[in-house]
């Protein structure tokens, strides 16, 4: 594989763009299911939670394609300190499995109680 640190630039800047709207969105649906707690609501703060874990995993595979090519220099305390929020977005990434788990098991009981 030829190194194309352009175009793993610009998937970064990508995966950075699309994290930030799913953000944006999950907050918008965690409201709207707060303050109306239907089916509809759960079905829609569910699937944006699926893509904002979806995309945290998506920007960390993007900063590590950028630090495969080394597209910067970075001294320890830099390297630390990406590495930790690294592991951030894989913590995000499954923080949202467990929300997604815990709405499908409310929307559950729901139907059963009717």
């Amino acid at each position: 594989m030829t190194p194309d640190p352009e175009g793993a630039a610009a998937e970064l800047a990508r995966a950075e763009h699309l994290l930030e709207r799913s953000e944006t969105e999950l907050t918008e649906c965690s409201t709207a299911y707060d303050s109306d707690p239907t089916e509809g609501r759960r079905i829609e703060y569910r699937a944006a939670l699926e893509r904002w874990r979806d995309r945290s995993r998506g920007m960390k595979a993007a900063e590590d394609l950028c630090l495969t090519y080394q597209l910067v220099e970075l001294d320890a305390a830099q390297v630390e300190f990406l590495n930790r929020f690294r592991v951030d977005r894989e913590q995000d990434a499954q923080k949202a499995e467990r929300m997604i788990e815990l709405l499908d098991r409310l929307g559950e009981a729901r139907r059963r109680l009717g």
